[in-house]
């Protein structure tokens, strides 16, 4: 009834209000202003719901499970809240999920079709080590399938996009296409003489990024 709503309206701006108040990023402000709307659109979601006995009836599909609300759960790729100064990450294995994450899916149980959502994103080195260092080993990061490549095009552009991990990506799809991350990183990699000399020569996108060499 009326009353009930107006009580719920008055709830749930209290509490949006002060995470507003906790955290004021325009994106997070926006995200929280579609929750309390889609909150106040369907009260009844978030009531009591009595349970009643369900009984297994051949050839009837039981109802879903109670409702997890997966919507207005929060997917963290990233807490430094408990760093001290810049963040330094070391990377010994610097595949390409390793370094820039992944979009997890799961087959479904029929085993025909991918799901994916949100919560599947999953952070990888580079992100961890957004506004501080990012240690490498120059061979491993040449020798590894797409990283160079994804590293430089990071780099250069400075914003990390976030996409399946998949070898097979080319005949795969994700319906999920996360924003680019903006991100600044320091990135320090460690080789010999002659892998740097052979890369300065080669690739003239080496020389443009890696400017400093330290023996």
């Amino acid at each position: 009834n009326a009353l009930d709503k107006s009580a719920i309206s008055h709830l749930v701006v209290g509490a949006i209000g002060d995470l507003k108040e906790k955290y004021p990023q325009p994106k997070i402000q926006a995200y929280l202003d579609e929750a309390k709307d889609a909150i106040l659109e369907n009260p009844a979601r978030f009531q009591p719901k009595a349970e009643t006995p369900q009984l297994p009836i051949p050839g009837l599909t039981l109802p879903a499970g109670p409702d997890t609300f997966s919507e207005y759960q929060v997917n963290v790729l990233v807490d430094n809240s408990e760093t001290k100064g810049a963040p330094v990450i070391i990377e010994t294995s610097p595949t390409y999920r390793n370094l820039f994450g992944t979009i997890e899916r799961n087959m479904d149980r029929m085993g025909g079709i991918w799901k994916t959502d949100f919560s599947k994103i999953k952070s990888g080195s580079f992100l961890r080590a957004n506004g501080g260092y990012l240690v490498l080993n120059a061979l491993d990061v040449f020798i590894e399938p797409g990283v160079w490549l994804a590293l430089k095009r990071t780099l250069r552009n400075r914003t990390m996009e976030m996409q399946s991990s998949d070898p097979f990506y080319l005949f795969a799809s994700s319906a999920l296409k996360p924003e680019p991350i903006d991100v600044r990183v320091k990135v320090v990699m460690i080789g010999d003489a002659y892998i740097y000399g052979t890369f300065y020569s080669l690739d003239e996108d080496f020389k443009k990024i890696f400017k400093t060499k330290a023996d």
